[in-house]
């Protein structure tokens, strides 16, 4: 699918697996560097390859975004502009071609977190804000670290109990995207059990960040966080929390995470949102919610 928008030099185009890298550039342009980004895209191409999309200008790829689409709401993200070409309207094109294909595909609700930049274009579309995610960071960690005897790795054929234990939580099925860091992280994909072997949380621990993170009480997510502790991470390591969860913050700085900035949790459609972030204590990043 192509569309031009208002302005005849915009075009909004799908982004095709050989342009990762391009892709790469712009969102390193618009935010920074950052560690593991490049493998990070192709992860999500892997997820969903549909659904992401660039504004060119002629048939330069100038501004990025897209959306995940799960089984009752989207999730909208990576957002960005190369700096030369900001407020010049790629940002909103590429905006509303995201909202036209979602509609296209019978989504109605849709979720986002917002920069202070982008919250304002959002609201011009009737987006409200929600709550807030909540990042912190963590260059060394504190108190004691240690594998609790409740806390082991997922296994593949357990991976469908995982699904429904973590349907109820974040609100829709996502089996596509826990497979994919499965197939990635069988060795740091950590699922805590009580003694009826039910799932009570679970914690992928991406190299750079804990996450997804659902955990039924914050003892639970305490165990799981001291698990994943013990494994080597890559650099400073980052977590995204909701605010709705009022017990992350005091958990995060119990093991030496502080605090670096709260997003906008957006969302326009058929709100409120199923998904239950009391129970998040991790998003998987700000692209996938």
């Amino acid at each position: 699918m192509e569309t031009a928008k208002t302005n005849h030099s915009i075009r909004i185009r799908p982004i095709q697996i050989s342009e990762l890298g391009k892709a790469k550039e712009i969102l390193d342009a618009g935010y920074g560097e950052a560690p593991g980004r490049e493998n990070e895209l192709k992860r999500l191409s892997r997820i969903q390859s549909e659904g992401w999309f660039f504004a060119c200008r002629g048939q330069e790829p100038v501004g990025i975004g897209g959306a995940i689409l799960y089984d009752r709401f989207a999730y909208i993200g990576m957002m960005a502009v190369l700096p030369a070409y900001q407020r010049q309207g790629y940002g909103r094109a590429i905006f509303e071609h995201i909202l036209d294909w979602l509609r296209e595909q019978g989504c109605m609700t849709y979720l986002l977190d917002a920069t202070p930049a982008g919250a304002a274009l959002y609201r011009q579309y009737h987006f409200t804000e929600l709550e807030f995610a909540r990042q912190y960071i963590c260059h060394q960690p504190q108190g004691q670290t240690h594998p609790s005897p409740k806390v082991d790795l997922i296994t593949e054929d357990r991976i469908p109990e995982l699904v429904a234990f973590d349907q109820q939580y974040f609100g829709a099925n996502r089996e596509r995207l826990l497979r994919v860091y499965f197939a990635d992280y069988p060795h740091r994909f950590l699922v805590k059990r009580d003694s009826n072997g039910k799932i009570r949380g679970f914690l992928i621990a991406q190299p750079q960040r804990p996450g997804p993170y659902v955990a039924c009480s914050v003892e639970d997510a305490a165990d799981l966080l001291e698990a994943a502790l013990t494994l080597n991470f890559e650099g400073e390591i980052n977590v995204i929390a909701p605010a709705a969860n009022r017990y992350a913050e005091d958990l995060f700085q119990q093991y030496g995470f502080q605090f670096l900035r709260a997003l906008p949790h957006m969302g326009w459609g058929l709100l409120p949102s199923p998904c239950q972030r009391q129970f998040i204590y991790g998003q998987t990043s700000f692209a996938l919610g």
